[in-house]
């Protein structure tokens, strides 16, 4: 097979670059991703560990899901633990109902905010995907790229997910200024803060890592299905360790598994130093004129000596040639 993958792409190169010189005087290069035999001659393969343990767990919570709705409809067990974290009803009035408390009020335009961006940063990113897909023809695109404003809005991507950064560092001062009036600011608060954070993200992210390292592959049925499901099911089947200690933006930055995670990761990170950073700042209050300095020294310093010493673009390019 790999004899063969050879051969064939020496030769696509060549019958490539034939046309393009005879066409337009111009060469290019074309890089084989993946051979396969054709779909009639495939096997199907069985089931693994790995994609009957994700099966059970997703057949488990839909069924969870659906009896405790039936139960909680039908006012049985209406105060049991599981049917009120599991009705649809029950959750669908929670996310309806108005903040009970005065602090919830004031931080409302918040998840406008949140609305507003998610939505620029979903436009984007459907943008890019449309970008590296295959394509017949690529012009209405870079017609579209050459559009100045919208060429600024894309550039803009970095700054749009730094929103969402200053929004987690501004709503965890907010807590902690809170908690301040009630509870000791300690070693052992940052602690319990810490582990509640991990205890919201951790399952739900570890139940997406099960499926992107068992049944993702078998939605592998198109052009794009080996780089979307195949590829990345062999690279978090070997990098997964990485996403559940929340260190994956760190150590495979060019095979990432579930790309997009690389925001949880940084994020962690960001909440852990922001956390130190408070709890100096209760202990010490006369330091934050400081500590502020230095943030602010370093938030220039670090991403400057990255962008040098790895020759970066200080803003994402958007450019398709």
């Amino acid at each position: 097979m790999k004899d063969d993958k050879r051969r064939y792409e020496t030769m696509v190169n060549e019958c490539m670059n034939q046309r393009l010189r005879t066409r337009y005087n111009i060469t290019g290069y074309t890089a084989l991703e993946y051979c396969r035999p054709e779909a009639a001659k495939q096997k199907a393969r069985p089931f693994d560990a790995l994609e009957l343990l994700f099966l059970a767990i997703l057949g488990t919570l839909v069924g969870t899901l659906i009896l405790s709705s039936v139960l909680d409809i039908n006012g049985i067990e209406q105060d049991n633990a599981i049917v009120s974290a599991f009705s649809l009803r029950r959750n669908w009035d929670r996310l309806r109902e108005r903040p009970s408390s005065q602090l919830h009020r004031d931080l409302r335009y918040i998840d406008g905010l949140r609305v507003i961006i998610n939505h620029l940063v979903i436009v984007l990113h459907s943008i890019l995907i449309a970008s590296a897909a295959p394509s017949r023809n690529y012009d209405e695109l870079e017609e579209m790229m050459s559009f100045a404003p919208l060429l600024v809005y894309i550039s803009s991507n970095a700054f749009l997910v730094q929103v969402f950064f200053t929004i987690g560092g501004y709503l965890l001062s907010v807590n902690v200024l809170r908690d301040s009036e009630k509870t000791p600011i300690n070693a052992r608060y940052a602690g319990n803060k810490v582990l509640h954070r991990l205890l919201r993200l951790v399952p739900v992210y570890a139940f997406f890592l099960l499926f992107s390292v068992s049944v993702n592959a078998r939605f592998d049925v198109n052009l794009s299905g080996y780089r979307l499901f195949t590829a990345e099911n062999a690279i978090c089947r070997q990098n997964w360790w990485a996403n559940l200690f929340f260190v994956n933006n760190f150590l495979w930055p060019e095979e990432l598994c579930l790309m997009h995670t690389w925001y949880l990761a940084a994020d962690l990170q960001l909440f852990l130093m922001a956390m130190a950073l408070l709890l100096v700042i209760h202990r010490w209050p006369k330091s934050v004129g400081l500590v502020f300095l230095g943030g602010v020294i370093a938030s220039f310093v670090v991403p400057g000596y990255i962008l040098h010493a790895h020759k970066l673009h200080p803003v994402l390019p958007a450019k398709l040639r």
